[in-house]
C-alpha cells in the first residue's frame, strides 16, 4: 500500500511527501510534498474508493471558498 508506506514509484519515485492528509471522518487521504527533479509542489490526493466518496464526486455544485476572497470550489470536493 503506497499510501500507508509512502512508498513512491514509477513517476512519483524521488517525490518528497511534506505533509500527510489522513481526515478518516471524511474519508480523505493525500500529501503535499515536492519532486526535486522537476522543481515542482504537488498536492495529492487518493481516488475514490467508497460510495461516499463518489456521492460527494457527484455533487458538483460550487460554493464559496472562505479562505479567498470571490473563490468557488467543487462542495463534493470542499467537504
Amino acid at each position: 500500500n503506497t499510501y500507508r508506506t509512502r512508498t513512491f514509484k514509477g513517476y512519483s519515485t524521488g517525490f518528497v511527501a511534506s505533509y500527510v492528509i489522513d481526515d478518516e471522518d471524511q474519508d480523505v487521504q493525500g500529501y503535499i510534498g515536492y519532486m526535486p527533479s522537476q522543481s515542482a509542489i504537488y498536492v495529492v490526493f487518493r481516488g475514490s474508493t467508497s460510495i461516499e466518496d463518489w456521492a460527494n464526486n457527484l455533487d458538483a455544485v460550487l460554493t464559496d471558498y472562505p479562505r479567498c476572497s470571490g473563490c468557488e470550489v467543487h462542495k463534493g470536493f470542499y467537504k
